[in-house]
């Protein structure tokens, strides 16, 4: 333990013979400190002090053990009052403070001259002051009172001292300068300038910063909402709060809320919601919508009816299309085969409508015989699908072209599917394909009975392949593979165009911010 001496002792003098019963008294302050330096806890110590007439070494002429009570680490105590220091003060004295149970500190203190007046008789007189003698005046300075009252002298201060910047009324104290007033920094660059951190007040639940508007009303930020923590809150002229943010009171995360000019709730965004404990983000008015982040896929937002263009729907309608054989045709045989295919990729379940156009040409040499065509997801042909063109027998030979346009439904669920267009002949009759084309559009819903062929699914661009040879297993694996990646880089250009919109408005509301706001 370390003891710093604060003030010089202060005597209690026995002037006079109506006081002369009052013991011989002096007024001693330090200050205790731990031996880093730091001052100790505020508390109340058992502290023993001893006068001695050397300094060091010898037995105590004095001593009263007492108790004192630190702030900061100062205690002030009055020594004589338990014990009177019944000593002639005829000499030199010092003071030895010893602090608990811990050994006497050193060095020890001496006293100096005004204890002494203690040796003063009733009778003697004061001489000379700070070396004045003889008769002289006590002036007060530009702020101090000297006054006498009955048999005293009063000295009283009146202002805040020798600095006129400063201006102090009972407990209050203002700034009188016109310029700013800097904490921690001599060159201020507003009103208030603090560098620094600021602490207002011990009660997390009364201490705000608090920001007064025109109108009498504050916004302020702090406090402790329902124990939860601080929060922030903007008032507006009538006192009511237009937004605030706040701890989420289920426990942890953030509350957000902003309300129009109803009084009601316009925005709202909870950082701890749902069992997840996730965000949901949702906005009130003539109609209102949910961005639960708790959820997947569709349940995860829930938009006003009618809210969104046709364009923006992310289960829209969709093409694919494909076109085979413009100049060089594809030869039939008695096998089923693949004239053609397409694949389209589709967001979600619904419908294919298939439509197919194609010339069969025959080359009839007096057999009877048949050509069929029709659509597929599979290599084969359902039962409603083989189409046929038949010739009999007695038909002239020769070289006969017949247009067909077979069409279907097939049901889908979400992902790629393959529609192929599928031919056949029967007999010894030569029959080729040309111009087949294949046009695949997505239909999301149905509004009515659907009469179904098999499955597909949605689509994209076209494509206008027009000399492909018969199409092999690996054909349309190869197809298939890049009709996915088409529609991967259909997705990523969508991501980077929403992340550039995404950057544009992220940039707008820093120039608004940096605009204060508007």
């Amino acid at each position: 333990m370390r003891f710093m001496i604060m003030l010089g002792a202060l005597v209690l003098l026995v002037a006079s013979t109506a006081l002369a019963f009052a013991p011989p008294a002096t007024t001693f302050q330090g200050r205790l400190t731990d031996p880093g330096g730091g001052y100790i806890s505020d508390g109340t110590y058992n502290v023993t002090f001893r006068i001695y007439t050397q300094s060091g070494g010898g037995a105590p002429i004095w001593s009263s053990a007492r108790q004192v009570t630190t702030a900061g680490g100062v205690f002030s105590v009055i020594l004589g009052l338990n014990n009177p220091l019944n000593l002639p003060f005829d000499q030199l004295y010092w003071v030895g403070v010893q602090y608990e149970a811990e050994p006497e500190m050193a060095p020890r203190v001496p006293l100096t001259a005004t204890p002494y007046a203690l040796g003063v008789s009733e009778n003697a007189a004061v001489t000379s002051l700070n070396g004045l003698t003889g008769d002289f005046s006590l002036i007060g300075g530009s702020n101090v009172n000297i006054a006498p009252s009955g048999g005293n002298l009063v000295i009283s201060a009146t202002g805040a001292g020798a600095d006129s910047d400063w201006t102090v009324i009972g407990v209050n104290m203002y700034a009188a300068v016109s310029g700013n007033v800097g904490i921690g920094t001599s060159s201020p660059a507003s009103k208030l300038h603090v560098v620094g951190d600021i602490v207002a007040g011990d009660d997390p639940t009364e201490s705000y910063l608090r920001a007064h508007n025109g109108f009498g009303y504050s916004s302020f930020f702090g406090g402790d909402y329902s124990g939860q923590g601080g929060e922030f809150a903007m008032a507006q002229e009538d006192g009511s709060n237009y937004m605030f943010m706040q701890p989420d009171f289920d426990g942890d995360g953030g509350f957000f809320q902003i309300y129009d000019g109803n009084f009601g709730t316009a925005f709202q965004v909870d950082g701890n919601a749902g069992v997840d404990g996730r965000g949901v983000i949702s906005g009130y008015g003539n109609s209102s919508f949910v961005v639960n982040l708790n959820e997947l896929g569709n349940d995860a937002v829930s938009l006003p009816v009618d809210a969104v263009s046709a364009i923006e729907i992310q289960d829209e309608p969709g093409l694919a299309s494909r076109i085979d054989h413009a100049f060089s045709s594809f030869a039939l045989s008695s096998a089923q085969s693949v004239v053609t295919s397409r694949s389209i990729t589709v967001p979600t379940d619904g419908y294919l409508l298939v439509t197919s156009s194609m010339e069969m040409e025959l080359n009839h040499q007096g057999s009877s015989c048949y050509v069929t065509a029709g659509l597929s997801l599979t290599a084969g042909l359902p039962s409603n699908q083989d189409l046929s063109y038949y010739l009999p027998s007695t038909a002239g030979q020769g070289l006969y072209l017949n247009p067909t346009s077979p069409s279907a439904v097939f049901e889908v669920t979400a992902g790629t599917h393959t529609v192929n267009v599928v031919g056949q002949v029967s007999g010894s009759t030569d029959a080729v394909i040309w111009d087949a084309q294949l046009n695949i559009v997505f239909i999301p819903t149905a509004y009515g009975t659907v009469a179904l062929a098999s499955d597909a699914d949605d689509g994209r661009q076209f494509d206008t392949d027009r000399n492909s040879p018969a199409m092999t297993a690996g054909d349309m694996a190869e197809e298939r593979r890049l009709s996915i990646q088409d529609n991967d880089d259909r997705l990523a250009r969508e991501l980077a165009d929403l992340r550039a919109q995404l950057e544009d408005l992220r940039a707008d509301m820093n120039a608004q911010q940096l605009n204060g706001g508007q």
